[in-house]
């Protein structure tokens, strides 16, 4: 997993990431990307896209926590 510029985060199947060992890690498309969730902020209204510096997950996968620039922290649970 990694985040981008834009507020997405993008998943990657890790067999598909071995298999290209040694060669151009681009060419492996990505198993699923989650969007900037556009979070409404009471009296600001919308938080706009924000960088996403760091990704980290459960050992089961059951939840994905994010943090951005901004100092937010986002929270998806997998259903």
């Amino acid at each position: 997993m990694c985040g981008d510029d834009k507020g997405a985060v993008w998943m990657y199947q890790a067999t598909e990431i071995l298999k290209k060992r040694g060669e151009n890690f681009d060419s492996v498309p990505p198993t699923k990307v989650l969007q900037w969730p556009f979070p409404f902020h009471e009296g600001l209204g919308t938080v706009e896209e924000s960088s996403i510096n760091t990704v980290a997950t459960d050992s089961q996968l059951n939840y994905l926590v994010a943090l951005t620039d901004k100092n937010m922290v986002l929270v998806w649970k997998k259903k």
